[in-house]
């Protein structure tokens, strides 16, 4: 396809283009083999520009820089895999990130007798809690792995404070704090709330299986969640425990949760 569109002065091919001679097609193929290197070349450098925009955007992080990949996507890959963390919950957690929990500590401490715990640390737990194996994670080794990676981010973000400074004149209050707001809500239309898990329509299955009426209940609100996963399901950020939610809110926070461990890497059959 490759040889026949160079043939064409590199437009696409239309309907029909292969149903040629054999001999036509290998010469379209030598071209094409030819082109080979040109090809892979082009189509990773295309990829690797593509793949740091979006990763850039994850992190709501709008300068390009060189190193970027090494410094701060590969690393925190790196880490997430190492503590086995959920990508998605991980990236969720980190669009709340703010540079001033690095040096500021937490005030509402509740043993005086202890020195209180830095709010990062604070940010750091919350991170680590998105394992589905706790019982195994090297808790100190991965607080001080984590707290490493989110002063290099914190910087970082800081480096970038003039280029959210946008109609300074027409804002109130805390510039940092708005600047902190604009770069929460942009990391969050990037990083869902809500994730479509196997655990998920394994259990809207049986729901609707056992009970159509309230099985399609779950199955309309599984579906709503699932074309608005960017939205604050399951009060997020809300400080209310579990148990002080209404049912409607229990439900959203149940369903943006891991689910059991024995249904991690779980698969529907096609039929389902």
């Amino acid at each position: 396809m490759i040889g026949a569109e160079v043939e064409l002065g590199d437009k696409a091919v239309s309907s029909g283009w292969a149903d040629v001679s054999k001999q036509k097609l290998d010469e379209w193929k030598k071209i094409g083999l030819e082109l080979r290197d040109e090809l892979e070349k082009v189509t990773q450098e295309v990829m690797s520009v593509e793949y740091g925009r979006l990763m850039r955007k994850r992190l709501a992080l709008r300068r390009t820089i060189p190193t970027d990949e090494s410094e701060y996507f590969r690393p925190l890959l790196d880490l997430m895999e190492s503590h086995k963390l959920d990508f998605h919950s991980t990236f969720r957690t980190l669009c709340s990130f703010k540079p001033s929990v690095i040096h500021a500590s937490n005030p509402t401490a509740e043993d005086a007798t202890q020195p209180p715990a830095s709010l990062l640390d604070t940010f750091i737990t919350r991170l680590l809690a998105s394992t589905p194996e706790p019982d195994r994670l090297d808790q100190a080794k991965a607080t001080s792995e984590w707290r490493e990676w989110l002063e290099k981010y914190a910087r970082r973000i800081e480096n970038e404070r003039d280029d959210w400074v946008e109609a300074v004149d027409s804002v109130a209050g805390d510039m940092d704090a708005h600047i902190d707001r604009q770069r929460e809500l942009a990391a969050k239309s990037a990083n869902p709330r809500f994730v479509l898990r196997q655990w998920v329509l394994e259990e809207v299955i049986k729901k609707v299986e056992n009970d159509t009426d309230s099985g399609k209940r779950v199955l309309a609100k599984v579906m709503h969640m699932a074309c608005n996963p960017f939205g604050p399901w399951g009060a997020e950020q809300d400080e209310r425990r579990m148990e002080e939610l209404n049912a409607e809110e229990k439900e959203e926070r149940r369903y943006c949760g891991l689910g059991e461990k024995k249904m991690l890497g779980f698969q529907c059959s096609c039929s389902s």
